[in-house]
């Protein structure tokens, strides 16, 4: 899978508290980011789905399967589901 060979970077890049990987996010295509989603750990997701644009986000939300889009939201807490 994609996220498993992005994944080793993006922990480092995270992990210094730095946005650089928000710029790598938005070159590829909403699949591969669900699929760097779902490769993380559960309490890494939210902080990589904020990260990207509404658009984006909202993109790649309808490729993660079923449990994953349940812990994502979860990990992001009730309120901020929803409209806004």
């Amino acid at each position: 899978m994609l996220g498993r060979a992005i994944l080793p970077n993006s922990k480092n890049l995270f992990a210094r508290g730095t946005s650089q990987p928000s710029r790598g996010l938005r070159k590829l295509h909403p699949s591969e980011t669900a699929d760097i989603v779902s490769d993380l750990a559960e309490r890494d997701r939210p902080v990589v789905f904020r990260l990207l644009s509404k658009e984006n986000a909202a993109d790649t939300f309808e490729y993660l399967d079923l449990e994953t889009q349940k812990s994502l939201l979860h990990g992001m807490g009730l309120d901020e589901v929803g409209p806004s």
